[in-house]
C-alpha cells in the first residue's frame, strides 16, 4: 500500500470515529502529498467544524473553494458557517451558488432548508444583532 493510500485510510477511520484531532493531522499530511485538493480541504474544514473551531473551518473550505470554485460540499458548509455567525448576507451568496449546481436528488435536507432560507427576503443589517 502507498503511503497516500496508508494516510487516506488512517484519515477516514479517525473521521468515522469522530477522532477529529487525528483526522485533522492525517489529513494535514495528506494535502502535503496531494497538493491543494479540494476533498481534503473541505474534510479538514468539516472536522475543524465539528470541533466548534470556525475560523478554521472558513479558512479550508474558502481554499478548497481556491482549488475548484463549483466544490459543492465546501459551498454548503461555507452556507452553514455564515448563517450560524448571523452573517446571513455571506451565507446567501454561497447558498445562491450551491443551488445551481445542486443535484435535486441529493441531499433533500438541505436543499429544503437553502430554498426556505432563500425564500426569505435578506434584512439590510442581517449581521447586526
Amino acid at each position: 500500500m502507498s503511503r497516500k493510500s496508508a494516510v487516506e485510510v488512517q484519515a477516514a477511520r479517525a473521521f468515522s470515529l469522530k477522532n477529529y484531532p487525528r483526522a485533522i493531522d492525517r489529513l494535514t499530511e495528506l494535502l502535503e502529498l496531494v497538493g491543494e485538493n479540494p476533498h481534503t480541504l473541505h474534510l479538514l474544514a468539516l472536522c475543524h467544524f465539528r470541533q466548534d473551531d470556525d475560523g478554521q473551518a472558513l479558512a479550508f473550505a474558502r481554499r478548497a473553494l481556491l482549488a475548484d470554485d463549483l466544490h459543492l460540499e465546501s459551498l454548503k458548509l461555507l452556507a452553514r458557517l455564515h448563517f450560524l455567525r448571523g452573517e446571513h448576507s455571506q451565507a446567501r451568496l454561497h447558498v445562491a451558488r450551491a443551488l445551481a449546481l445542486h443535484d435535486a436528488g441529493e441531499d433533500r435536507q438541505w436543499l429544503e432548508w437553502a430554498e426556505a432560507f432563500m425564500a426569505v427576503p435578506p434584512e439590510s443589517d442581517d449581521d447586526v444583532p
